[in-house]
Formats: C-alpha cells, sequence, structure tokens
C-alpha cells in the first residue's frame, strides 16, 4: 500500500531540517577588552585568528602600522571571525618594540588576559606561545624575570620548575600559526599587558535560525 504526503508536509519537513544544519555552522566573534587601571591606550598591533581546518583571518596585519588601533581604557574591540578559533595571534607595541603572543587550544573560557614577554638585553626577538587549557590565568607581574632553557620557561634558577603552557621561540608563523625555534639559556621578561581577550560564539546566529524555523512552523500548521 502507496501512502502520498502532501506537498506541503515535504517542504516544511525539508526546511525545518535545512535550519537545523544550519545551526552547527555558527562563527566565532573575538572581544579584545583594554583592562588598565591607569588610563593609557592599549595598542592592538597584530591579530590573527587561525581555525581548525585551514581557516585564517588576518584582523591586523604584521608589520603593518597603518592598520594598529588604539583601545581606550575599559574599551572593548569586536572582531567577527566567521569561523570557530582554535588560535591566535596577538600583539601589541611598548615604545619601539612590538611583543607577539600567540595563543593556542583556544576554549570558550572566561576572559583571559595575555602575557607578553621580551629579551630585556635586546639580544633576540622573542616569541610566547601559551596553551590556554593549561597556562596559568593571568600573566606574571610586570618586569618579573624568568629564565628559559630549550623552549621552556622556568620559575627560578638554577631551574627546577617550569611554567606549564609556556614556550618561548624566536620565530612566529604568522602563516601556518605557531612558534618554532626555542630560545634557550636566557632570561625574558615580563612587560604589562592589559589585553583581554574572550573567544564566544556569536550570538545571533541561533536566534536567526531559530525565529525562521518557528515562522515555518506556523505556515505548515496553518
Amino acid at each position: 500500500m502507496n501512502i502520498r504526503l502532501p506537498n506541503m508536509v515535504l517542504t516544511c519537513v525539508g526546511a525545518v531540517l535545512f535550519g537545523a544544519v544550519s545551526i552547527t555552522m555558527a562563527g566565532e566573534i573575538v572581544q579584545v577588552k583594554n583592562t588598565t587601571e591607569l588610563g593609557l591606550d592599549y595598542t592592538l598591533s597584530d591579530l590573527i585568528l587561525y581555525g581548525e581546518w585551514g581557516q585564517k583571518l588576518v584582523v591586523k596585519a604584521p608589520g603593518d602600522p597603518t592598520d594598529d588601533v588604539d583601545i581606550e581604557p575599559g574599551g572593548t574591540r569586536i572582531f567577527d571571525a566567521g569561523f570557530e578559533v582554535t588560535s591566535y595571534f596577538i600583539s601589541t607595541q611598548i615604545g619601539a618594540s612590538e611583543l607577539e603572543s600567540y595563543v593556542l587550544q583556544v576554549t570558550q573560557q572566561q576572559p583571559r588576559k595575555i602575557g607578553m614577554i621580551f629579551d630585556p638585553d635586546g639580544l633576540e626577538e622573542v616569541c610566547l606561545a601559551i596553551d590556554h587549557t593549561v597556562a596559568p590565568f593571568d600573566p606574571f607581574p610586570d618586569g618579573q624575570q624568568l629564565w628559559v632553557e630549550a623552549g621552556t620557561a622556568y620559575y627560578d634558577y638554577p631551574p627546577t620548575e617550569a611554567v606549564p603552557g609556556w614556550f618561548v621561540g624566536t620565530y612566529c608563523d604568522f602563516e601556518n600559526g605557531g612558534v618554532t625555534n626555542p630560545y634557550s639559556d636566557g632570561w625574558i621578561q615580563i612587560a604589562n599587558s592589559d589585553a583581554q581577550v574572550t573567544v564566544v560564539p556569536e550570538p545571533t546566529m541561533l536566534s536567526l535560525v531559530t525565529f525562521a524555523g518557528l515562522l515555518l512552523l506556523r505556515r505548515c500548521r496553518a
């Protein structure tokens, strides 16, 4: 016995399923906030976002000071990635130096302040890679020095206790995302960073799809 469903029913089922699939394609936004207590602007110099499937979005390009943006005290800038962000480069300009940090294993957590480092002897350009899942929640105090061997930062010297989730290198791979060439047998110094970064889902995607689904269901029932 063959049963033929009305065309209206088939159309409604297909439309509702399409809306459900669209939910999984939602991207994320990145919020950068200036948390300074000194009344100073924060200069956002570089911002490059990377996704799990090879996505890349250059928001603020390396080596291009013309696209730098100053964020006022307490202010926030919001950038739409359009995909799930798994890592990012961020840098700031302090004096004549540009300090780079690379954050990986990004998860949707509470806001994170980002550590920045430099070579106090001025001999090497250093980059900091931070594993978002295990690194210390807040950066170390401004001016604190840490000893580094083979890319691993230590709380003390001679080195006994490593800083979890930190890797110090001398090459920032902006093309693919990452820090390489381990820095070794030297000190790094913490520079005060007032950047607080939050990665969150796009707030409008789910509500738009849900609204469209409700309209379709109402039309189907009519």
